[in-house]
């Protein structure tokens, strides 16, 4: 169950972060929960991964595509985090038949997405401990949205960025079916990876483009 924090706390997290707990991983030598800006957010050492100015970008994706203009009902998530797609799906669009499969490796963000952020409460969810690759790989159902949000810190595992991962992705969703892939690009080798990744793309899918958020944080748009 989340914590209830006091108007006083409330004010005190536009300032500084109140930290909830702290963890180290297997795959993360450092993941919090924080209550900042007047909400909880998880964050690795050097980046946001839930509901903090990844959030944004999100938001920004899903209004800039008209999402909710989409016959959005199956949805793959690779890289659940603490869930910010996914509730930000339920909010935009208001699907009863919303089905959602959220693929974390992490299993101490499981936890906290658990935990902290309600992820059994969330109807329709399906939240799975696996690796993203090795799910797709064996994966038999067709999406009309895949969300890719891995990565370690800043930084996407290489083989995300390959062409057997975004093949694998494109084979998996259905006609017209849409592929939004968040990369940060906080150095300019990020950010060369970045370009790579969407000329990649546009190799596979027949539309690929980018929306900006913040600056350094890309949300890359493939429709099949």
């Amino acid at each position: 169950m989340a914590p209830s924090f006091s108007k006083w706390q409330f004010y005190r997290s536009f300032l500084f972060p109140i930290i909830i707990e702290q963890e180290h991983s297997l795959l993360h030598p450092y993941i919090e929960v924080a209550y900042s800006g007047g909400k909880l957010v998880l964050n690795s050492a050097t980046a946001n991964y839930s509901f903090g100015s990844i959030e944004d970008g999100f938001r920004k994706a899903f209004n800039e595509i008209h999402l909710d203009h989409h016959d959005i009902r199956r949805v793959l998530i690779l890289g659940y985090g603490g869930g910010t797609a996914a509730k930000l799906l339920y909010h935009y669009l208001h699907n009863p038949e919303l089905s959602i499969t959220g693929v974390e490796k992490d299993e101490r963000i499981i936890h906290f997405a658990r935990t902290y952020f309600n992820a059994d409460e969330l109807e329709g969810l399906r939240l799975i401990h696996d690796d993203a690759l090795d799910f797709i790989r064996n994966d038999n159902t067709y999406y009309d949205l895949i969300i890719v949000d891995v990565s370690i810190d800043i930084y996407v595992p290489e083989e995300y960025e390959q062409e057997e991962f975004l093949e694998l992705v494109h084979g998996r969703l259905n006609k017209d079916g849409i592929m939004l892939f968040n990369k940060v690009t906080a150095s300019r080798t990020l950010y060369r990876q970045y370009q790579q990744l969407t000329k990649l793309a546009n190799t596979i899918f027949k539309n690929a483009g980018s929306i900006i958020a913040l600056g350094i944080y890309r949300v890359i748009v493939c429709f099949k």
